[in-house]
């Protein structure tokens, strides 16, 4: 298990891979992800392949409040010298956030285009 996911679990933040990392094998024994993947039947070269021409890369995302805990712990244990913060802040659409939020709320998506149409036009006549 990493360090960072150790600390993580003992102060009960919660903490999720992302991306590549997420729900593998390596990941799994690692703490990085709960997904067991051999429950649910992932194979390890999702995360490691000969097709890849570059190092996986482990993204793990923690709950936005108490992120500053973990970047604090990591501070004081490896040194500010030693640590690297990487964020990526994404800037969505309207179609786009109502295109996830159809999907997660298991809309079709002839419904999905329809609100999206009539939301356009709303939108025009404000």
């Amino acid at each position: 298990m990493f360090e960072y996911t150790q600390k993580a679990e003992e102060l009960k933040i919660l903490h999720q891979g992302r991306g590549s990392a997420a729900n593998c094998t390596v990941c799994f024994c690692l703490g990085i992800t709960p997904v067991n993947p051999t429950k649910t039947r992932l194979l390890f070269s999702r995360f490691m392949s000969d097709a890849r021409d570059e190092w996986p890369d482990v993204d793990v995302d923690f709950e936005h409040e108490r992120r500053e805990e973990i970047i604090q712990w990591i501070y004081n244990m490896y040194g500010r010298e030693h640590a690297g913060i990487v964020a990526t802040v994404t800037l969505e659409r309207h179609k786009g956030a109502l295109r996830d939020v159809g999907k997660a709320m298991g809309l079709s998506e002839d419904t999905i285009k329809r609100l999206g149409v009539y939301l356009e036009l709303a939108g025009r006549r404000l």
